[in-house]
């Protein structure tokens, strides 16, 4: 019975502690970097963040993660060392597939297979999926919504 419990205890542990790890990305001023607060912190405490710079100049972006870290640490921890411009926590994007839309297929513009509604060519589009692949809208950092329009009127030839 032992046996079988600890297995089962150990993946409970790493599940905790995984879901525990909190990650936000920090845009400092240009020119600044989080490393040599990370070392002082280190040396002041064991619970210290993991630092890694992101992307260099001019965004200047670094990850910070840590155990049940928030972003009043994160300003405690760095803002001696760098001017923090942003600070928002790092999340998970998720797969957003074609619209739900039932005429859909009737609209070869966006995806011409060369058999909707007896219109065109295959290939024929504006590759509307291939770019609904990359994004399709989202939220600002200010949380408003994302909304893209495409109006459409047609021309004459």
């Amino acid at each position: 019975m032992k046996t079988k419990i600890l297995p089962f205890l150990i993946l409970l542990m790493i599940s905790i502690s995984v879901c525990a790890q909190q990650s936000y990305i920090v845009q400092i001023e240009k020119g600044q970097s989080l490393l040599p607060a990370r070392q002082a912190h280190t040396r002041l405490s064991s619970n210290a963040s993991t630092v890694r710079q992101l992307c260099d100049e001019p965004m200047n972006l670094w990850e910070v993660n840590g155990d049940r870290i928030t972003p009043k640490e994160i300003i405690n921890q760095y803002s001696d060392y760098a001017k923090i411009i942003l600070i928002k926590e790092n999340k998970k994007i998720t797969l957003r597939t074609n619209p739900n839309d039932s005429l859909y297929n009737n609209q070869w513009q966006y995806k011409n297979t060369g058999t909707n509604s007896g219109n065109g060519k295959p290939g024929a589009d504006i590759n509307a999926e291939e770019a609904w692949a990359i994004t399709t809208g989202g939220k600002t950092f200010n949380g408003d919504d994302i909304v893209v329009a495409v109006v459409d009127e047609g021309f004459n030839i």
